[in-house]
């Protein structure tokens, strides 16, 4: 099924998700990723939506995706740092704290990594950054072929840090 410029935004969805499964190998726990998937929901849905508003045109989605992203990453990672809700530079700071979290931890950790607020919340965005990217490639663009290559991006960024060679079942969801 195609939608009226590109791929269905369904499938773009489902090959960030098939491509970050590999990373699921590298972190302890996959909290992270479930997250991940409520994440890419929400992205894609916004950009449905928001395809069928502006009449197909694309305008405007990407911008709607990150924003509704990252209001739900900070209810999810950052709430008690919100103004009824809303982000506040406490919310700025938090972020910066998890992202140095995650850093710390891959840094001074071999695969799996342990899951702590910081891993969970920068994999999950970055999924979810992924995702974004696929979809404004494969439907926004219609360009599904360039969509490839960050999908190719996640998979060998889960090949190349894992200590050993990926079971062919990750390679074989991700094609």
């Amino acid at each position: 099924t195609m939608s009226r410029r590109g791929a269905h935004p369904g499938l773009a969805a489902l090959a960030s998700l098939a491509s970050l499964l590999g990373l699921t190998t590298l972190v302890a726990t996959q909290t992270w990723y479930a997250r991940t998937i409520w994440l890419v929901i929400l992205a894609v849905g916004l950009g449905v939506l928001v395809r069928r508003f502006t009449a197909g045109s694309g305008r405007g989605v990407i911008p709607v995706q990150v924003l509704g992203v990252l209001l739900c990453a900070t209810w999810m990672f950052a709430a008690s740092t919100t103004w009824y809700g809303l982000p506040t530079l406490a919310t700025v700071r938090r972020f910066g704290v998890l992202f140095t979290e995650f850093a710390t931890t891959a840094a001074e950790s071999a695969a799996p990594m342990p899951a702590n607020a910081g891993v969970e919340a920068t994999l999950a965005l970055i999924g979810v950054a992924l995702a974004i990217l696929v979809e404004a490639l494969a439907v926004t663009r219609a360009a599904p072929a360039a969509a490839g290559l960050p999908l190719l991006t996640a998979f060998l960024a889960a090949a190349a840090n894992n200590g050993s060679a990926l079971p062919p079942f990750y390679f074989l969801v991700a094609a």
